[in-house]
């Protein structure tokens, strides 16, 4: 090469210029684009840490002996430990020695509240972390609290029963500490719509003046149990209210709270159960309850969603009157929720309103006619407003003529009308259906009240007139309940056969085996019985009716359920446009199998949601971290034994509720 070429040697100048250029060109840009690359290459390799949490409880007030205990670590090198609302700090992380799998947090003290202990675990970097939540749910909270975790939880077999039925309230208490609780002594308040009709407690006495449970000394994990059977009377809602009225040296009034004992174990609870109030046309039905302050009114609207009652409310539907009393105006269910401070207490169950309901029928007799191929019947009407009406007329009629006459007859009027055959009146409620075809499978009869609008509908089988037919007893009751140390029940017939009928009782279906005779009769034992009359002339049966005396004892309860408490826990319904509402708005199936359902709500400004999840006897079997941009979580059940468990939910490290559910494989 010439290097003495002035054009050579300006051209290789320029080239040296413009690489040297460049050069510095690439690296000032080399350092960002490096980074960013780097960065990318750490985020698309971060492996997540796993890793599973438990913990021991403190076993005395005194003893620092709790532990958290994380195990099965992968993928970590730093870990943090913080309780309750303590946030996150990477810097202020431990270090893991590498290949450490395990951590265990030594000498925690009883804590002066619950507390939830927050677990973090990263690998290098604050962005590649995970974390879970702890409760330790200690037997003890205070130094006086180590044998007084008392709690009630109480059911109902059948919350929406008919008047006249037998249900079963099952009350629990349980002791949740680490010594015997003393003197222990629970309450009970009854609606007077409930009879009480039968009463066992497998664990001290029961006294049903005064309704007191007698329990004595309650050792740890026991869990004694009061069934409590009694008859509905009325329409309405009918409440049992149960509470600890004493424990230890302590004397306890309803509403207060065992002064040893944190709040988070109610000794309190309430079942009720809602028998439908029945409402005619124009008729309204008003709801009043002893304080109002900060009441809200709902009803089921046809989506199934409760709605609140307020102005805008249609005025067909309910009205809140001026003392914040209820008037409802149209069949359907009904609730309330009560505000008080930042606690939601809650109706325990619904009202339930029947609209425009006719008279009910009753069928007296069938008979077939010897004539004719056809049958007749003779049916009279229950809470029949015509037949008050005849009444007055008959009144007035004998001020001035002394033969009664058929006010409806007169009027051409009819409550009673039937799908086959021709009605008149028998006047006093009582109505004859003549000339039913005897092919006829069935005929159907409506009754409507004095307005033609409210109706009701009973069906009447064709009776067999190829052989004789007689009238059938009708019982007063087809069911009779026996408790032990009480006379046995009487079974007794109602309708009144005549002088040329008589009545036998029989132990079999077959009506062989005769045990008694007349319209009232008083069984030996338990068992089913069967009633028909006789013919005295010829001898001709009518069909047998059974009837039957159960054991109270005996009797196998129906399946706990309807599980309710009226306090701040409970959360059947929680106010729309509460904003900083909290609740598990659904947790099913329940009972469950596979894997139970938790939707849930969170308050925006809520920074962590947890719950966990205990067996009835206060042992933590899991916990889960709430994702709070999601509404639902999915918890496997699968491996669980049967029994109840409980649920609780923390929001920011403070328990917020809980809920329970029963497992059932």
């Amino acid at each position: 090469m010439n290097y003495g070429n002035p054009n050579i040697l300006s051209s290789a100048v320029t080239t040296i210029k413009q690489v040297f250029i460049g050069c510095l060109f690439l690296l000032s840009i080399l350092p960002a684009f490096s980074q960013q690359d780097a960065n990318t290459l750490k985020i698309n390799s971060c492996k997540v840490p796993t890793f599973s949490v438990g913990g021991k409880n403190v076993t005395n007030a005194k003893t620092s002996d709790g532990k958290i205990i994380i195990s099965g670590i992968e993928n970590a090198t730093h870990f943090e430990i913080l309780e309750n609302n303590t946030p996150f700090d990477f810097s202020l992380a431990s270090e893991l020695v590498e290949g450490q799998s395990s951590v265990e947090i030594k000498g925690i003290k009883n804590p002066s509240l619950d507390a939830v202990y927050k677990i973090k675990l990263y690998n290098k970097t604050e962005q590649c972390s995970t974390e879970q939540s702890v409760h330790l749910s200690h037997i003890n909270f205070a130094e006086k609290l180590d044998y007084t975790q008392i709690e009630v939880i109480q059911g109902v077999d059948n919350p929406s029963p008919e008047i006249g039925d037998i249900i079963t309230f099952t009350t629990i208490v349980q002791n949740n500490g680490g010594q015997a609780a003393t003197n222990l002594e629970l309450k009970q308040f009854f609606s007077e719509s409930l009879e009480l009709v039968y009463f066992f407690a497998d664990i001290g006495e029961f006294t049903p003046i005064g309704n007191v449970w007698q329990i004595g000394n309650l050792k740890p994990g026991q869990q004694p149990k009061l069934i409590i059977r009694a008859r509905v009377k009325e329409q309405g809602l009918s409440y049992l209210t149960s509470y600890v009225s004493k424990a230890n040296s302590y004397t306890i009034f309803y509403g207060q709270q065992l002064p040893t004992q944190d709040n988070s174990h109610a000794i309190a609870a309430t079942s009720c159960v809602s028998v439908p109030i029945a409402i005619k046309k124009d008729e309204v039905y008003r709801v009043s309850l002893d304080s109002y302050a900060n009441l809200t009114w709902y009803y089921k609207d046809a989506a199934g969603n409760f709605s609140a009652i307020n102005e805008t409310t249609n005025s067909t539907i309910a009205e809140i009157n001026a003392d914040s009393s209820l008037s409802i105006k149209q069949g359907g269910e009904y609730t309330y929720t009560k505000q008080i401070g930042e606690c939601t207490f809650n109706s325990c169950c619904p009202i339930l309103v029947e609209s425009c309901k006719g008279p009910a029928i009753v069928v007296d007799s069938v008979y077939c006619n010897t004539t004719v191929d056809s049958y007749s019947m003779v049916v009279h009407l229950v809470n029949d407003n015509w037949s008050v009406v005849e009444k007055v007329y008959y009144a007035l009629s004998n001020l001035s003529f002394p033969v009664l006459t058929n006010f409806l007859r007169r009027l051409n009027i009819l409550p009673l009308t039937s799908s086959s055959g021709y009605v008149t009146s028998l006047g006093g409620g009582y109505y004859r259906v003549d000339n039913i075809p005897a092919f006829m499978p069935n005929v159907t009869l409506v009754s409507t009240d004095m307005s033609g609008e409210c109706r009701s509908f009973k069906i009447v089988n064709a009776p067999d007139c190829n052989g004789q037919l007689m009238q059938m007893p009708e019982l007063a009751s087809t069911v009779e309940y026996y408790s032990p140390a009480r006379v046995m029940p009487s079974l007794k017939v109602e309708n009144d056969g005549g002088k040329k009928v008589k009545t036998y009782w029989y132990s079999d279906e077959l009506g062989i085996n005769q045990v008694g005779k007349g319209n009232s009769f008083r069984p030996d034992k338990v068992g089913k019985y069967f009633v028909a009359f006789y013919d005295k002339k010829n001898d001709t049966r009518s069909a047998l009716v059974e009837a039957e005396v159960k054991s109270l004892v005996d009797e196998v309860p129906g399946e706990f359920v309807n599980i309710s408490v009226c306090d701040c826990e409970s959360s059947s319904m929680i106010p729309t446009g509460t904003s900083e509402a909290i609740t598990v708005a659904k947790i099913y199936p329940n009972p469950v199998k596979d894997d139970l359902n938790v939707d849930y709500l969170i308050p925006k400004t809520a920074r962590s949601a947890d719950v966990f999840v205990f067996s009835i006897n206060g042992k933590q079997l899991g916990s889960y971290v709430l994702d709070l941009k999601k509404d639902s979580e999915k918890i496997d059940v699968s491996s669980w034994p049967d029994g109840l468990y409980i649920l609780t939910m923390a929001v920011d490290g403070e328990k917020k509720l809980t809920q329970r559910f029963v497992v059932r494989q």
